[in-house]
């Protein structure tokens, strides 16, 4: 601990090590709690937010370059109350990195929590990767985008990054897609989805990540024309 403070990385480690699960158990399971109403898993939103994502079609497709690196991605589900009712007209307000593990959007100011650890692209679209879907007569919503990028959870050789590597936590965050689901009748769910035969699920610094969060993939041979892909 005493390193920690020496190095600066204190903040980063208690946000790293501690506050998910803490604003989890202390907010989160008061609005969605799976074991007692069945809902899906509560996560914290994170700094990275911004609000203000331009609405898509549904289906639609996520702000981004027409050649946008990254491996195709669709995402389908039906937004459902705690009583398996679809919600039409629930929002879905999307954000995520690029492929190569960066967020667009962000200032300065607002990359503070962040700083070191080369997580924000300055130069893309305010907007890059965010976007707002509504639900569909029957729930539904569809998008495309891109895999998400690996983020880095700890500067590689800091302080922070020899006790992860103690503690055998990830250094690094497992793949995943934010959201913030809402409907004018419910509580908003923070959430994210995170993907199946992803080895980083495990071992996450905060702890094994919920298995309901977690989502198969299919692989296509023939992605959408005009999709660019590795």
């Amino acid at each position: 601990m005493t390193k920690l403070v020496e190095s600066g990385d204190f903040m980063l480690a208690a946000t790293v090590l501690f506050a998910v699960r803490t604003t989890e158990v202390s907010y989160g399971r008061a609005y969605a709690n799976p074991e007692k109403d069945g809902a899906s898993p509560w996560m914290a939103t994170g700094p990275a937010y911004v609000p203000g994502a331009p609405e898509i079609e549904n289906p639609g497709v996520l702000p981004m370059a027409p050649d946008e690196p990254g491996e195709p991605l669709i995402v389908s589900g039906v937004v459902r109350s705690t009583s398996g009712k679809p919600l039409p007209g629930a929002v879905i307000d999307l954000w995520q990195t690029t492929a190569d593990g960066r967020y667009a959007g962000l200032t300065p100011e607002q990359a503070g929590p962040l700083e070191g650890l080369d997580l924000v692209d300055f130069d893309l679209p305010k907007f890059h990767l965010r976007g707002r879907i509504v639900a569909d007569t029957e729930g539904r919503y569809e998008y495309r985008t891109v895999v998400p990028g690996v983020e880095p959870a700890a500067v590689p050789g800091s302080v922070l990054d020899d006790l992860l590597h103690m503690l055998g936590r990830a250094t690094s965050r497992a793949r995943h897609i934010h959201a913030y689901v809402s409907h004018d009748a419910h509580h908003l769910l923070t959430h994210q989805i995170h993907f199946e035969g992803d080895p980083l699920v495990d071992t996450v610094s905060e702890g094994a990540i919920a298995r309901d969060l977690i989502h198969g993939t299919e692989l296509h041979d023939d992605p959408p024309s005009g999709w660019h892909g590795v």
